[in-house]
């Protein structure tokens, strides 16, 4: 969605920030986000299994489900 130069004029005189600026930072916060999600989520997992109470299966489904959740956040949050 972008805003035509009267609505992002308006924008950046009220804010005092580019709407694009804002929009960039956001992404990139909801990016690390789900970065750190992921690796923390793997991290859970791989100490799961390194107890035995998960196996290699588990362990690899559920990074790659955490990997597949977060690429898709990252298409939508775009």
């Amino acid at each position: 969605m972008s805003l035509d130069a009267a609505v992002s004029a308006g924008f950046q005189a009220g804010a005092g920030v580019d709407p694009a600026a804002l929009r960039l930072a956001l992404a990139a916060f909801v990016a690390v986000a789900a970065v750190t999600w992921v690796a923390w989520t793997s991290l859970g997992l791989y100490q799961s299994w390194r107890r035995g109470s998960a196996d290699g299966f588990e362990l690899q489904a559920g990074i790659v489900r955490a990997a597949v959740l977060a690429m898709l956040l990252l298409v939508f949050v775009r």
